[in-house]
């Protein structure tokens, strides 16, 4: 599949300028796992600008998880309740292998974006 295999090209490029203490080409797996597992969870595809947008906000995310400091959520939450499950499931896969666990207000940011 040559469009995944150019977002995640795009994306480590990206995540190398970003990212101080994680490895791009370490993540970029659990990355594109999450993008999938979004996709599935909201069953629609992602835009390629899409893709790109919240794969770099995810692995800043976990990048702030990692510092222990995380984004504070101060918006209007007008995200569906769909939306934010597939969030909550999606980034289970960062929890399962990373032991990392998304704040709440980082989940809602996403959703936000989507």
């Amino acid at each position: 599949e040559s469009r995944s295999l150019l977002i995640r090209e795009l994306c480590e490029e990206n995540l190398e300028e970003y990212l101080t203490y994680l490895n791009p080409k370490k993540i970029i797996g659990l990355l594109m796992d999450f993008i999938r597992l979004l996709e599935e969870g909201l069953n629609k595809k992602l835009s390629n600008a899409e893709q790109l947008r919240l794969i770099i906000h995810v692995a800043c995310a976990i990048e702030r998880m990692v510092l222990n400091s995380g984004l504070t959520y101060r918006g209007e939450k007008n995200f569906t309740a769909n939306c934010l499950e597939a969030v909550k499931n999606s980034v289970k896969v960062f929890e399962d292998s990373l032991r990392i666990i998304l704040t709440e207000d980082e989940v809602y940011h996403i959703c936000e974006i989507i």
